[in-house]
């Protein structure tokens, strides 16, 4: 009786572990770089493009940036602080943290969703 209650706990450990190695994976794309071309305070939505550097927003992506953490970085400094949405502009150049899983919805042409990332950064400097 031991013993077939220590196959059925190895088993079931086993299966448990095969299971965890499935999940898929949403990395998270760290300083990605774009430029604001538009802004709807309002429903804090950004319209970004791609900077010279990068290839990825095209010429009009839009960002939902309700519940996002704003942040600015002094290069001289390098203090960090939060800031607010209203201060934002359009033509600041921004440094986004996005999972993979929204940068996929960019692949999609017909696709009208707007995009949700974790961060932005703003790297213009005032």
């Amino acid at each position: 009786m031991k013993r077939q209650f220590k196959i059925i706990l190895l088993l079931s450990f086993v299966i448990f572990l095969s299971s965890c190695g499935n999940q898929a994976k949403d990395d998270l794309s760290i300083g990605v770089n774009a430029v604001i071309t538009e802004i709807d305070e309002k429903q804090e939505m950004l319209t970004v493009k791609d900077n010279l550097e990068d290839e990825i927003f095209g010429n009009h992506s839009v960002i939902d940036a309700k519940d996002t953490l704003v942040i600015y970085c002094n290069y001289k400094t390098g203090k960090v602080t939060d800031i607010d949405f209203s201060d934002l502009k359009a033509g600041d150049e921004i440094i986004v943290n996005i999972r993979d899983s929204e940068l996929e919805k960019l692949k999609d042409y017909n696709s009208d969703e707007n995009l949700k990332v974790e961060q932005i950064q703003l790297s213009t400097q005032r």
